[in-house]
């Protein structure tokens, strides 16, 4: 994630993961990216 976007800052976090507003390395625009927790055990 780190190698596309920069991450400005947390918007929320609930049971499924996190997500962020993030900056596009690429064409400069914001954007809400989500990280999903993933759990192998499931």
């Amino acid at each position: 994630m780190e190698d596309d976007y920069t991450v400005l800052e947390k918007l929320g976090e609930g049971s499924f993961g996190k997500v962020f507003k993030v900056l596009s390395k690429k064409d400069g625009e914001n954007y809400a990216l989500k990280q999903v927790n993933y759990n192998e055990d499931k």
